[in-house]
């Protein structure tokens, strides 16, 4: 089950229990989560978590979609 993990205006998927390995990152152009492959570990207190329902309004007005899971 994964998390959603909002930081500086990006949105994050992350699998296990800390946020310091996020594991993909939604691309807006491609209007779906890509692996994320920039740098890691997180320092601690990176990101915010938000609930389904912030995510889902997030996308979308940022992407005008719903994720499909």
């Amino acid at each position: 089950m994964y998390r959603y993990v909002e930081n500086e205006g990006a949105l994050f998927r992350v699998a296990g229990p800390s946020n310091a390995f996020p594991d993909e990152v939604w691309s807006v152009s491609q209007k779906k989560f890509v692996p994320y492959k920039g740098d890691v570990p997180k320092p601690q207190g990176w990101g915010q978590e938000i609930s389904e329902q912030e995510f889902q309004e997030w996308i979308g007005n940022v992407s005008g979609t719903e994720i499909q899971r």
